[in-house]
């Protein structure tokens, strides 16, 4: 039911959906997500991680979905904002939200965390600016 629920808001509109889907893979081997343009992929700077980013971006393509981009998240330092640089190309990285002790009280605290910490929501306005940089860029490589 889902996987027709969510067919018919990507497929017969012209709206943009975003669904928050639980980690792992199993909604890719369920089909629930085919008809989508594009997944982003939340990682934390870990090799298993890196891993679930190359398998959805493998099992997106048997989906029919070519774009995967990435957010690395919990970021502590320079070492993990290289390590995952290092191992997602340039064209899928979105950007980094560092490890943040307000956004973990906010959390606590049940608020949102975009009110909480001005540190991530500028990290998270750049993600957005750059989304939409790559977003325009395909846009003009398409010939739309």
């Amino acid at each position: 039911m889902l996987k027709r629920i969510i067919n018919h808001l990507v497929l017969h509109r012209d709206d943009i959906v975003i669904l928050d889907m639980e980690a792992g893979l199993e909604h890719l081997g369920r089909g629930t997500t085919s008809g989508m343009d594009q997944f982003i992929v939340v990682i934390e700077p870990g090799a298993r991680s890196v891993q679930t980013y190359q398998n959805v971006k493998r099992l997106a393509e048997g989906l029919g979905v070519k774009k995967v981009k990435v957010i690395a998240n919990k970021v502590r330092d320079e070492e993990d904002e290289k390590f995952v640089r290092a191992k997602i190309p340039e064209e899928d990285f979105l950007g980094c939200v560092h490890y943040n002790a307000e956004v973990i009280e906010a959390d606590r605290e049940g608020a949102s965390p975009y009110g909480f910490s001005k540190a991530a929501t500028d990290e998270i306005r750049q993600i957005k600016k750059t989304f939409d940089a790559m977003t325009e860029k395909d846009t003009c490589s398409n010939g739309e």
